[in-house]
């Protein structure tokens, strides 16, 4: 693991899916995960769930479609101060979604 990195810059690399073991081990640290320019479709909430202290998340340039409400998350729960999803092709905000 890399436990004392604190930015993990990935944007740009044409990622489509996270595996969801990618985060479990190692990055207790890590607050700034830049994720833009890539291809994902979807927030990945249950693969970023391990990123405790993760405070800024960019999924800019992506193409993700809408952001579930709170209750579709299943007590998955992220605490960011900084949420970046502009240029994606989100149709739909549902009540909730930012809770």
């Amino acid at each position: 693991g890399l436990p004392m990195l604190e930015t993990l810059d990935l944007h740009g690399n044409h990622l489509a899916i996270i595996d969801s073991g990618v985060f479990r081990d190692g990055m207790n640290r890590l607050n700034k995960l830049l994720l833009g320019d890539n291809q994902l479709a979807y927030i990945p909430y249950e693969e970023l769930s391990p990123l405790r202290q993760l405070r800024y998340l960019d999924l800019s340039n992506n193409v993700i479609k809408q952001v579930l409400p709170a209750h579709e998350l299943n007590g998955i729960r992220m605490s960011l101060d900084t949420l970046k999803l502009e240029n994606n092709v989100i149709r739909m905000l549902w009540p909730g979604s930012f809770k």
